[in-house]
C-alpha cells in the first residue's frame, strides 16, 4: 500500500505514520521511500511482528464415547483442532464440562 505525504506527521527530522488494520501476530516488512524531483531513494526494509491477541476461529471439540473391552463405560475421547487463527503462541488449553439431563443443562461448567 502506498501512503502520501499528507498522511504523515513530521516532528523535527522524524516522520511517523500509524499503520493500522494489520493482522495480529503477523510478521511485516516495511520500507520508506523518499522522493524529490530528481528521483527517489528506497530504504532497506525493517521487520516487525504485531502484538498477540485472543485466539479466533476455534471449532467445537469432537467427542467419542469409549468403552472397555467388556463394554462398560470408559469415558469420552475429546479431540480438537488448534485455532485457525491462533493470533499468537498458544500456551495451553482448558477443558470444561457440564452435565445435561433430559436435554436440560444443569449448573455451570466445571474444569476438567
Amino acid at each position: 500500500m502506498v501512503y502520501t505525504v499528507s498522511q504523515f506527521l513530521f516532528i523535527g527530522n522524524y516522520g511517523c505514520h500509524l499503520l493500522a488494520g494489520l493482522e495480529f501476530y503477523t510478521q511485516y516488512s516495511i520500507r520508506v521511500q523518499a522522493c524529490t524531483i530528481a528521483g527517489c531513494e528506497l530504504s532497506t526494509p525493517s521487520s516487525v511482528r504485531t502484538l498477540e491477541s485472543l485466539p479466533a476461529s476455534l471449532d467445537s471439540p469432537m467427542l467419542t464415547p469409549q468403552a472397555t473391552a467388556s463394554g462398560s463405560n470408559a469415558g469420552v475421547l475429546i479431540v480438537w483442532l488448534t485455532p485457525r487463527r491462533p493470533n499468537g503462541i498458544i500456551t495451553g488449553y482448558k477443558l470444561e464440562r457440564r452435565q445435561v439431563l433430559n436435554s436440560v443443562e444443569t449448573g455451570g461448567f466445571s474444569n476438567l
